[in-house]
């Protein structure tokens, strides 16, 4: 580790989100340096069918408008093994968390099996429990579960970072953090922590909230800390309130000494934070206090070791309330004061500004907001600003609200980012933030680029694979789009879609010089799948045994190896070591021919293709016998120097390789006929040949010597083609076929480093338990009609929907006379009927009438033989109904407001 690099530093390797208005990172950023409010507004018919009722929708102070996501109850169920059944009774939340994770990995480029360190989880959700799950519009019985069941599970907070953890097969710490609105930095601090203690190697760390109904307004004068506009407007004068919506991050962080030794894309840098609670001094438990908020800003700046005057940034809380935002400037001014007096120094701003309150989700929304900041070197505007509050008073402060986008210069220091984030209950978090050190300012050995001083080849392999073909499809497109930006690094690229994606059965592999050259070749295979620039391939169940072919034919090899030599580390040591062996006799071609066969033998071992069987032809018997583990490197080399001019050395090695020529054999050798071994391994499922040499002697022959399967054949070398090519396409075809390759060998003495790349198309479709809708409201002649739409009325949950929803319309209606329909009912059962009696002792107290239509003959036999007709007033239609309540004089509204408690 460099003496320059801070031990105590988290760095910030991967991140992911879904905000109101983004659906990705990057229009994330998009939208903040643009301005751009993401504030959803609703008709009355949006409202309707979300469950909102029209008296509701008609109030004054009710607000049609809140932040929502796009597509929220869509999920790529069999991207993650989940069947349908599952996905329907599972919270939305914990489906996107389980995305937002795997999209965080793959943008880190640590996702699939190929990382096998230890990641932690640490995150958080909001809602009461689950709002999928309680949402007094959306109430399904469907979803309401006893603890241990599957809605349990499925919907609990307690199940949020276990099941990213068991799903992705992260091996670290997995813990549900909750602190109310502190929620996902707490959990960024916890995730540091750990870190910090060696319990994991990474973490990933956010929130998520997911408020159902999604496309609901809100009551603004039941809670005065709610926007009466829909519009937040943080530290303004005019600020009168928040406005709460959905949203979830994932950030991933890696200690900053190895995230710069893995050649990590780094976002920005965490320096330190804290995390305290207010305990009982303040107003209420629902207040915040200035004096926790004070502390945990100094105690994060101490762990930090940074000045408050370094900060440049500060992202705060900002929830845009007429106290709250005052007390928490007072708070953070105290804090700063401690170790400075100088004034608006620090620019200040809060994403709440573009879309509200994300509750649980609001500190990682801040944080990620910060990283970029500091990532894009850019101070982007907080809107609605236009006077500050009465009770602030910025000019005696350090701190200004930032209005426009402007580019944050330096000032010869790195900059600097602050984020804070306070929950009801009084879990103050707050984080220090700096921006990713310059490839100078640190000494680090490029372990992803090797020591090596060979330059790196240019060609290069990028790998592709998705779960179904319609998803490699897209990426494809995705790979395409990205590889006409000019910035597009095609060694990075390729080094992290070897190493850092995950490997699935519909495959694409391309060997290219260039990003250019990729980009033309996925387009052609988009154009036409048999397009020859393209491996593509979907993997099915193979025998991965490997057998390598050496010829004997050392003749007219020339300089074979030499590129190799030149560019591959491993490679050039394992012909060093054969050289060194035969001193002054390595110019013989055997002894040469010996060495690039040995050196491609290990190259290949290093990739992961490691020979299960060895076939030698003549003298490549030596090299195919050493790297069976029959001859040692040095007895090898010895019969290769004597070219078979010592028979006593070559009947030892012939005695040595009859022993080795059993089935049992950890690696098979094999010699002799050709075509006899080729079907000898045939019949024992091998598939996979390589020819190690110069060139494919031993391909041809032997492909045909295969009875019922083609297999696969592969050159290590061929005469007049670039070597390093030819050796990749032949991984790139292993890749498709099914092979395991290791992709770290691969990549050893080419350079790479992860860089952010374009992420899985997720191939989504809905998965929703709807509100259960069990009646349908209208009004008709001022009288109540509430319509039993078909329903499974022999369910209990079903019955019980039903009652409470009916039981809601009589206690919000000013009607005195209620007609309840069943004329598209056509079953009953014994529970419903009790439901009936329930409903009428239910309209005595409300002082409501009752009448019943559209009962069928089957019904109202029922009815009469338990004598419930005797107890409702039961009519044809609902026309009729409604006549007989004016009939009889009935009093069609209620004379003032009156409301009753449903239970």
């Amino acid at each position: 580790m460099a003496e320059s690099v801070r031990a105590n530093s988290i760095a910030i390797i991967g991140m992911a989100g879904r905000f109101p208005g983004a659906n990705c990172i990057e229009q994330y950023w998009s939208n903040i340096v643009g301005g751009v409010e993401s504030i959803a507004e609703f008709s009355d018919e949006e409202l309707l069918r979300s469950g909102a009722s029209r008296e509701l929708i008609g109030r004054p102070d009710f607000v049609k408008a809140a932040p929502v996501l796009d597509d929220v109850e869509h999920f790529d169920a069999g991207f993650f093994k989940i069947s349908r059944r599952e996905a329907e009774m599972m919270d939305p939340q914990q489906r996107i968390m389980l995305e937002l994770a795997w999209e965080t990995l793959e943008r880190a480029g640590y996702a699939g099996d190929a990382y096998r360190g230890l990641i932690g989880v640490f995150s958080g959700a909001g809602g009461l429990m689950s709002s999928y799950l309680c949402s007094p519009f959306h109430v399904h019985g469907k979803l309401i579960g006893p603890t241990g069941s599957m809605q349990c599970i499925g919907n609990d907070k307690d199940y949020l970072s276990t099941r990213v953890s068991y799903k992705l097969d992260l091996r670290g710490p997995s813990l549900t953090v909750q602190s109310a609105c502190s929620t996902s930095l707490v959990a960024v601090h916890l995730a540091c922590q750990s870190l910090l203690a060696g319990d994991c190697d990474m973490a990933l760390a956010g929130g998520v909230t997911i408020r159902v109904p999604h496309r609901m307004g809100y009551l603004h004068s039941s809670q005065a800390l709610l926007s009466p506009d829909g519009h937040c407007r943080p530290f303004d004068a005019k600020a009168e309130g928040t406005i709460f919506g959905s949203g979830a991050g994932l950030v991933l962080l890696k200690p900053l000494a190895q995230a710069l030794d893995d050649g990590d894309h780094i976002h920005a840098v965490i320096r330190g934070s804290a995390i305290n609670n207010d305990g009982a001094a303040k107003l209420s438990y629902w207040a915040t206090n200035a004096e926790g908020q004070m502390a945990a800003c100094a105690d994060a700046l101490a762990v930090a070791e940074t000045p408050a005057r370094s900060i440049g940034y500060l992202e705060a809380h900002g929830t845009a309330t007429a106290m709250g935002d005052p007390v928490e400037i007072f708070g953070l001014t105290r804090a700063y004061r401690r170790s400075t007096q100088d004034k608006q120094f620090c620019a200040i701003g809060s994403v709440k500004s573009n879309f509200g309150h994300l509750e649980a989700a609001a500190g990682i929304a801040g944080l990620i907001k910060a990283a970029l900041v500091l990532e894009h070197k850019t101070l982007p505007p907080s809107l609605h600003y236009h006077q500050p509050n009465r009770a602030i008073h910025f000019t005696e402060t350090p701190f200004y609200v930032n209005t426009e986008c402007r580019s944050w210069a330096a000032d010869g220091k790195p900059r600097r980012a602050a984020v804070n984030s306070l929950g009801i209950g009084g879990t103050n978090a707050h984080v220090i933030l700096e921006e990713t050190p310059e490839s100078g300012d640190v000494d680090r050995d490029d372990v992803a680029s090797g020591t090596d001083s060979m330059p790196a080849p240019r060609t290069r392999l990028l790998t592709l694979s998705a779960k179904s073909a319609n998803a490699l499809r897209e990426l494809c497109e995705r790979y395409a789009e990205y590889f006409a930006k000019p910035e597009a690094a095609f060694g990075d690229v390729c080094f992290t879609t070897n190493v850092g994606r995950g490997q699935f059965p519909h495959r694409l592999a391309v060997v290219a010089d260039s990003a250019a050259e990729a980009r033309d070749s996925l387009q052609a295979w988009l154009a036409d799948k048999m397009a020859p620039a393209a491996e593509h391939g979907v993997v099915e169940p193979v025998d991965g045994r490997a057998v390598f072919l050496f010829s004997g034919d050392a003749s007219n090899s020339g300089d074979a190896g030499q590129q190799l030599y030149d560019a591959q580390p491993v490679f050039r040591e394992a012909v060093d070591r054969c050289r060194a062996v035969s001193g002054q006799d390595r110019a013989k071609p055997l002894v040469e021919m010996f060495a690039l066969q040995y050196g491609l033998a290990e190259l290949w071992t290093s990739w992961g293709v490691v020979p299960a069987a060895v076939l030698g032809k003549d003298a490549g018997e030596y090299a195919a016998a050493c790297v069976a583990g029959i001859l040692t490197l040095e007895e090898a080399v010895r019969l290769a120097v004597a070219d078979g001019q010592e028979p006593a050395a070559v009947a030892k090695f012939r005695e040595a390789c009859a022993k080795a020529e059993s089935p049992k054999a950890k690696v098979r050798f094999l010699s002799g006929d050709l075509a006899a071994c080729v079907a000898e391994l045939d019949a024992q499922g091998f598939r996979i040949f390589v020819e190690i040499g110069p060139r494919p002697q031993l391909l041809g022959p032997g492909k045909a010597a295969m009875k019922d399967h083609a297999g696969l054949w592969l050159p290590s070398l061929e005469p007049g083609k670039p070597e390093w090519r030819t050796l990749l396409s032949g991984v790139a075809r292993l890749y498709v076929y099914g092979a395991k390759i290791d992709f770290g060998g691969v990549s050893r003495g080419t350079g790479g480093r992860r860089v952010v790349l374009p992420t899985y198309p997720f191939q989504r479709q809905r998965y929703w338990i709807d509100a259960m809708a069990v009646i349908k409201q209208d009004v008709s002649g001022q009288v109540r009609v509430l319509a039993i739409e078909p329903a499974q009325l022999v369910d209990a949950a079903v019955i019980e929907q039903c009652y409470r929803e009916i039981a809601a319309a009589l206690d919000g209606s000013e009607e005195t006379c209620v007609l309840v329909d069943f004329s598209r009912v056509n079953f009953m059962s014994s529970m419903a009927l009790g439901m009936l009696v329930r409903i009428n002792k239910k309209c005595k107290e409300y002082k409501v009438g009752l009448r019943l239509s559209g009962i069928t003959p089957d019904i109202l036999q029922v009815f009469k033989i338990t004598g419930m007709d005797k107890i409702f007033d039961i009519h044809a239609t609902a026309a009729e109904a409604v006549a007989a309540f004016q009939a009889a004089g009935s009093s069609l509204r209620r004379t003032g407001p009156k409301s009753y408690e449903v239970t």
